[in-house]
């Protein structure tokens, strides 16, 4: 190209505009099912290079523009990237290239961010990336990725005569079946992100640009997607029944790291539920139903940790790892004591949809797309007109809307309902209730949170934000049924924590990290109280949990130490090279969780092995010693009132002790599992440490209340 840029504009814009369409044309071929969709291989083959021989053009305008100082995207050219990356994304799902479709899934979200930011060197990165097919890392979350994970035909032969009454599935039809299912996730997902994106166009007024991408990729693809989960949902019905074995119906590694980023960007398995026939759901309920442990919330996901309100005790937090929720724990029982009774109505009080508050320290979800539109025509679909939009989205009472709410939710019967709200132009709101629907208080979006602890006589809670590799871990202070943050307190590294804990008068409170250090702040709403009073370091030596014994100033840690001192007791009143005190060795075991008897002065700790040790601390000696469980002790709380101990393990078990003499008094088996797969050995089961067993403990009243890695917080009469 001789010139500049600016000389070039116009004319590019109007190439940009044909191809944009043209693109579109072959892509989206809405017609009376003549011309059935997605077409032949062959096509979608043709597609995909014209889209990437469009994606190295669009590249190479980009570099002129920045050549030339030109900052600003025209519409033309953004809406020529729209329609080229995704009718490359799409027509990689048809052809099942899972490496390319990895990347593609994997930078959507930078594309569209890059383009709406109109960021020169974030879109030709990503542009690069893709036309040099870069390797995309995936986090597995510490899932082992061997050949045996792969099972063989006889193998999976074997394993469906055992697990299944019918003789008409085969390995085959259910690798099919896991090819199919990774399709309907993709568009789901690809959905949800341009939803929130057109969204983002909205608030910008980019009226041309929004009318374009709604017109001619987001409606065509919303048809798309019911259409063919229309003619895959009776093959999809029973993927619930090997859900958990669907890596090992995939036929290579790239179609398994794929389907790890759907897990990481997705409700995956909120989509398998949806798909699944309604036996599923019933033989789930009747599971719920176990009147030994009342069933208080069910998530798609490990529950990490809780804490209940200390002034109002049916009021609890939970926290996963992608956000926080509060809910009423005795409105929650009820809806599900309901729901297993098959009692549960529309009309029923519990079942009225609360307005929950979200709010994010990332990405809200279930978002709402506004469209200023007329009733859609299949001619005017196909053959798209190539002068300007005519729509606005501006909101005015007289304008007639559609409205499509698709979010992560997704499901056939939404899809369905919103599409045909699409062609009709009727005024309507489509949401897909589920139980969190009508249980949920409050909803806090957050990454990567680990751990939640009340306030011992105020109705705030801290919550451990460990937000990504890239910034400082931060304790962040809640007041129980407010939307907004009390107060941000920052460590001095980007470490996990791991525990956060008040001491017993809320006056101070502490966070330890996977890099030996144990932070503590004073607990007030001074701006300077921000920073840290005190840090004290174990040489990068994982701490476990931490305690505050009889004062604040006395401290115990419970270590993953190669020394042997896996439990230290530091007094922070002395020097800081003689705060150390005391240390205890737990037989070659790393300490794994604590807990304090304020009135037999008694420190226990949990080590790795199932082991419990008891301190006298008074006078700094070990009194006894025990094989409590099989696996690692995850979690220990006193129950000061009956004196008791209860213990919790990585095998999914609770049990209570006597704390006078460390005699059993109950156990509870299986109360929090999760199925591990048939090569998961017990060795690898007890170092994934957040995904399996009982993540956490708390005592109140007649109950013991407990979260684990099957996603389900329950609580368990101690009688």
């Amino acid at each position: 190209m001789n010139g500049k840029a600016v000389d070039f504009i116009d004319i590019v814009d109007s190439i940009f505009y044909e191809k944009s369409n043209t693109l579109n044309r072959l892509l989206f071929r809405l017609s009376d099912g003549s011309d059935n969709f997605p077409g032949s291989e062959m096509n979608y083959q043709y597609i995909a290079k014209v889209a990437l021989r469009f994606l190295i053009t669009l590249d190479h305008w980009i570099k002129q523009l920045h050549k030339s100082s030109i900052k600003r995207f025209s519409p033309k050219m953004i809406q020529f990237a729209h329609s080229t990356y995704l009718s490359l994304l799409l027509t990689t799902v048809h052809l099942r290239d899972w490496k390319k479709l990895l990347l593609l899934v994997y930078n959507l979200k930078g594309f569209l961010m890059g383009l709406q930011n109109e960021d020169h060197r974030a879109l030709h990165s990503i542009i690069k990336d893709i036309i040099n097919s870069v390797e995309v890392q995936v986090n597995n979350d510490g899932i082992e990725e061997n050949d045996d994970y792969l099972l063989s035909d006889e193998e999976l032969d074997e394993d469906l005569r055992k697990n299944t009454k019918k003789k008409d599935y085969s390995v085959k039809e259910r690798r099919e079946n896991t090819v199919l299912l990774l399709e309907v996730v993709t568009y789901y997902y690809v959905i949800s992100s341009l939803e929130k994106y057109l969204e983002d166009l909205e608030e910008m007024n980019s009226d041309e640009i929004s009318n374009y991408f709604y017109d001619f990729l987001l409606k065509p693809l919303s048809h798309m997607t019911y259409e063919y989960e229309s003619s895959v949902k009776e093959k999809l019905k029973d993927c619930h029944k090997y859900k958990d074995k669907l890596k090992s119906y995939m036929t290579n590694r790239n179609e398994k790291k794929y389907y790890e980023l759907l897990k990481n960007l997705t409700e995956v398995d909120l989509i398998i539920n949806h798909l699944s026939s309604k036996k599923k759901h019933d033989k789930d309920n009747e599971e719920d139903s176990d009147n030994t442990n009342e069933l208080i919330l069910k998530l798609n996901e490990p529950i990490l940790s809780f804490t209940i309100n200390p002034i109002d005790t049916k009021c609890v937090a939970v926290a996963t790892s992608k956000a926080i929720y509060e809910l009423d724990i005795e409105n929650a029982c009820s809806y599900y004591e309901q729901k297993n009774s098959g009692t549960i109505s529309n009309s029923s009080s519990i079942t009225n949809h609360r307005n929950i508050s979200i709010k994010s320290f990332d990405i809200l979800n279930n978002l709402e797309i506004k469209k200023a539109s007329q009733n859609y025509n299949d001619e005017n679909a196909s053959q798209i007109n190539s002068t300007e939009s005519q729509y606005s989205l501006n909101s005015t009472p007289s304008s007639p809307k559609s409205s499509i709410s698709m979010g992560r939710n997704l499901s056939y019967d939404s899809i369905q309902r919103a599409f045909k709200r699409s062609l009709s132009g009727n005024i309507r709101n489509s949401t897909l209730p589920s139980d969190l629907d009508y249980i949920i208080n409050l909803k806090r979006q957050a990454l990567h949170v680990t751990c939640l602890s009340s306030h011992p006589t105020n109705n705030y809670y801290i919550a451990s934000i460990n937000d990504t590799q890239y910034s400082k871990s931060s304790i962040v202070v809640f007041q129980f049924g407010h939307p907004d943050p009390i107060m941000i307190y920052t460590t001095n590294d980007t470490s996990k924590i791991l525990k956060c804990s008040f001491d017993s008068y809320g006056q101070k409170f502490g966070a330890c990290t996977g890099n030996g250090d144990l932070y503590l702040w004073n607990f007030d709403n001074a701006q300077t109280s921000s920073d840290p009073i005190q840090i004290i370091t174990n040489n990068h030596t994982p701490i476990n949990d931490f305690r505050f014994l009889s004062s604040s100033s006395l401290i115990a840690t419970a270590l993953t130490s190669s020394n042997n001192d896996n439990v230290c007791i530091y007094d922070t009143l002395l020097p800081q090279q003689s705060q150390r005190v005391k240390a205890f060795a737990l037989s070659e075991e790393n300490a794994i969780s604590m807990a304090y008897s304020g009135q037999y002065k008694m420190l226990i700790v949990g080590s790795k092995r199932g082991d419990i040790y008891v301190f006298d601390i008074k006078n700094m000696t070990c009194l006894n010693t025990f094989q409590a469980h099989n696996l690692s002790i995850k979690s220990l709380t006193i129950d000061e009132v009956n004196d008791n101990l209860i213990s919790s393990s990585a095998e999914g078990d609770i049990k209570m002790w006597s704390l006078k003499d460390f005699t059993q008094v109950n156990a509870w088996a299986k109360v929090h599992t999760k199925k591990a797969s048939k090569n998961h050995s017990e060795k690898s089961s007890s170092s994934k440490m957040s995904s399996i067993g009982v993540n956490d403990l708390v005592v109140k009243d007649e109950y013991i209340y407990s979260c684990g890695a099957d996603g389900t917080l329950r609580r368990t009469h101690r009688k």
